[in-house]
């Protein structure tokens, strides 16, 4: 559990709960991890109603398992589920790229080139956990610069439950430097306003996430 963070007075539940999604991302919590309330009041401070509330709401996005005067567990996805879930952000994503080319603004096409320069340096640095963290980010400008926000809600919360599983993947040797090369290219096409190549791009990016994830069920 990391230090108390200083929150806004008046922190309600549902923004506990982004805070917590936004720590999900980083990688901080790990499937299987009891979620002690305590600390988490300690962490936001807040009160026990407001983090429970929050748990709910993770409960209700497949983030966490809430059992009523039990503890509260990170959920551990199967590798199984895993593959399935990589197949419908697959989909999702394609649609975003396409939109994110058709309707990027010159502010988002400068946050992704940020992102791809800060990716750069994490590949260079041996910063595999940075990288991933990084990644997330391009992909939620991706979904943002789309201005699809029902496809940006579901890859935004399946993404969420996959994040265990791309942070393993990007411990693999080479899978940064792999995964860049296909970030700049999606970029590119984005910048460019060519909403046939960014599908096409983002679709071949995510089927080999999919094509890494079972290769991981074949070696169990």
């Amino acid at each position: 559990m990391t230090a108390k963070q200083i929150l806004p007075e008046g922190r309600v539940p549902y923004q506990v709960a982004e805070s917590l999604r936004a720590a999900f991302a980083r990688g901080e919590f790990v499937p299987g991890q009891r979620l002690v309330e305590a600390e988490l009041c300690e962490r936001y401070g807040v009160g026990r109603a407001t983090v429970r509330e929050a748990l709910r709401l993770l409960d209700g996005d497949g983030l966490v398992e809430v059992v009523p005067h039990r503890a509260t567990r990170v959920r551990t996805l199967s590798l199984a589920d895993a593959i399935q879930l990589a197949e419908v952000v697959t989909v999702v994503e394609t649609l975003l790229s396409r939109h994110a080319a058709l309707n990027a603004t010159k502010d988002d096409i400068t946050r992704l080139h940020e992102l791809l320069q800060a990716m750069r340096e994490a590949v260079k640095s041996f910063d595999p956990l940075g990288y991933s963290e990084l990644s997330e980010e391009l992909h939620r400008v991706v979904g943002r610069a789309s201005r699809h926000q029902a496809g940006l809600e579901i890859s935004k919360r399946l993404r969420l439950q996959l994040a265990w599983f791309h942070q393993r993947l990007s411990l693999q040797p080479g899978k940064p430097v792999e995964t860049t090369a296909a970030h700049e290219r999606l970029v590119l096409a984005i910048a460019n306003g060519d909403a046939d190549l960014a599908e096409s791009i983002m679709r071949e990016h995510n089927e080999a996430m999919v094509s890494a994830l079972r290769s991981l069920e074949q070696a169990v």
